[in-house]
């Protein structure tokens, strides 16, 4: 499956979200598809991500663990990103997701440097 991300009305960083995700491949970041321009908005297409962090605890039995090992590729996905020279500027729960199998991505890259 796949996301798409519109711009609205040309208003967004999302040209520097393409970018940045089409030329640094890290396994902390959704795959990236491609990106165009349709109609006059540009769009990003990755692989979707099904969980916010929240939803993803909800599901765990033993949810302070779950937390634990979130919390860790959290700040591995961050300490990785300061790794290659570049800041996200945006981190906050709302822009992790997690996958079936409990793993963190890091999305949301307009406002990286």
């Amino acid at each position: 499956m796949v996301v798409a991300k519109l711009d609205p009305k040309g208003k967004s960083n999302i040209l520097n979200e393409c970018l940045f995700m089409r030329n640094n491949r890290l396994k902390f970041m959704p795959a990236y598809i491609m990106h165009d321009t349709a109609d006059g908005r540009r769009y990003l297409v990755t692989r979707y991500i099904p969980y916010s962090v929240e939803d993803w605890l909800k599901r765990q039995d033993n949810w302070l663990q779950a937390l634990s090992a979130l919390a860790r590729q959290m700040l591995e996905c961050i300490r990785q990103l300061h790794g290659i020279d570049h800041i996200h500027r945006d981190v906050k729960p709302d822009n992790f997701r997690v996958d079936d199998q409990g793993k963190v991505f890091l999305i949301d890259y307009g406002l990286v440097k």
